[in-house]
């Protein structure tokens, strides 16, 4: 595998995710000026509890990772850690224990502290409270990871073992939308409606309420999609949907802005498949060149991994994948997922699943052909949780896999509803549903995913 790169990359100061890691006894969480944020304790159990607690600066958390640079004024700090029974030795390592959790925060109020001191002298006054030391004791002991589990997701929590062989996560039936045609591919916008692609007869992109079902509206450009089949949210909530004559941007709402045609001698003028984005906001997708144009980016037979700057309109990385297709003619890499460094790219000729590495450019696979755990016919959507854990539709099968970070099976998601070629799926880390595309069976399958 070859990976090009076609612009010296620089860390963005304005990250959209600020990723939780401890290596020292005081660490902050969210640079900014401290003020009077939570103090958290490690135990002798390994758990966090907080030992003071001022709300002051602290107006909530989102799913919107856009808000982050708001944030300035604010942090989360950790101080008088004990590591005397830490995770894995004596080194302080708590990123052991939150693995990929992170912190995003909403616009904040800027006035609010303010509020709050205006709001408690007025109260004093009246109640003849004189210090913050006679609240000492209204203060509670909570677990720190209850504060993250809205916002992480570990499959591995959800695995019950039926047999020795056998492990399953249950799942209950929470809402099927029906009399969607074909549909493929699925994505989840800013404010939680879901965008969904039909290949029938409708050829058409609809936003949905999750909740009801109910259509909001379909999507409309200035021509009609041609077999779409994904689409992804970007950092700035905009939308990028894909069919087979390119890409094509919309706003949150849904409004069209404009084609994607990127800059440079070489095009995007093959046939694109799965589209996710990166970590930096940039977009991922697979491009072929099945027609053999000569100015295409990707050679004629060949399917090339491409990362997009969209403000820039340019290709940033090529990721060549001619040495790990071992059956080119077979080969039809058709869905992806994109997870921190790294890209998962679902063959569904060759039954198998590429994960690329970006830093060390290696790529690993999981899957063959077959009935049995960890073997696919047509593999199809896939989607990665908070620890790296990988569920795959397995079409041909009627059935969803999961494997470990490691690519070892571990499990299979148990449906109380019958489902027929499985196509595309989204994992809600927020929500804890799972949602699958329902494309024989013409519906979308909502699913919350139970601890039993």
């Amino acid at each position: 595998m070859e990976i090009i790169n076609f612009t010296e990359s620089e860390n963005d100061s304005s990250v959209e995710s600020i990723y939780y890691s401890c290596k020292s006894e005081t660490a902050s969480v969210i640079e900014g000026n401290n003020i009077n944020a939570p103090i958290y304790e490690l135990d002798k159990a390994s758990s966090l509890a907080v030992d003071e607690m001022y709300l002051e600066g602290i107006a909530g958390v989102t799913q919107n990772p856009e808000m982050v640079h708001t944030i300035e004024p604010y942090s989360i700090s950790i101080s008088n850690v004990d590591f005397s029974n830490s995770l894995g030795g004596t080194e302080p390592n708590i990123y052991m224990e939150f693995q990929k959790m992170h912190i995003e925060c909403e616009r904040l109020d800027l006035e609010y502290p303010l509020k709050c001191r205006e709001s408690f002298a007025e109260y004093s006054k009246n109640e003849d409270i004189q210090s913050d030391n006679q609240l000492g004791n209204c203060w509670q002991n909570i677990d720190v990871q209850t504060l993250f589990d809205n916002k992480y997701l570990d499959l591995k929590d959800y695995l019950i073992s039926l047999s020795k062989n056998t492990s399953v996560i249950h799942t209950k039936l929470d809402l099927v939308i029906s009399n969607i045609i074909k549909p493929i591919g699925i994505s989840m916008l800013s404010n939680g409606n879901l965008v969904i692609g039909e290949r029938g007869f409708r050829n058409s992109v609809g936003i949905f309420n999750p909740a009801t079902g109910d259509r909001i509206t379909v999507l409309e450009s200035e021509r009609e999609f041609f077999n779409a089949s994904d689409m992804v949210t970007l950092p700035n909530g905009n939308l990028v949907v894909r069919d087979d004559l390119g890409l094509q941007l919309f706003d949150c709402d849904g409004l069209f802005i404009n084609a994607i045609s990127l800059f440079g001698v070489e095009k995007l003028n093959g046939v694109c498949y799965g589209i996710k984005c990166d970590k930096e906001g940039n977009l991922v997708t697979i491009n072929t060149n099945p027609n053999g144009e000569w100015d295409c980016i990707t050679r004629q037979g060949e399917t090339d991994v491409l990362v997009i700057d969209v403000a820039k309109n340019m290709i940033v990385e090529k990721i060549e994948l001619s040495q790990i297709i071992t059956e080119p003619l077979k080969s039809k890499c058709r869905f992806l997922e994109c997870d921190g460094d790294k890209i998962y790219t679902v063959d569904l000729g060759l039954n198998q699943v590429y994960v690329i590495n970006r830093p060390d450019a290696s790529v690993k696979k999981i899957g063959r052909t077959g009935f049995g755990p960890g073997q696919f016919r047509d593999a199809a959507g896939i989607a990665v949780d908070s620890a790296g854990n990988i569920v795959v539709s397995d079409a041909g099968n009627n059935r969803l896999q999961v494997f470990d970070s490691n690519r070892n099976f571990i499990g299979f998601v148990k449906l109380d509803y019958q489902i027929s070629r499985p196509s595309g799926i989204y994992l809600d880390k927020h929500g804890k549903f799972l949602y699958i595309l329902n494309l024989k069976g013409n519906s979308l399958v909502k699913l919350a995913i139970l601890k039993v």
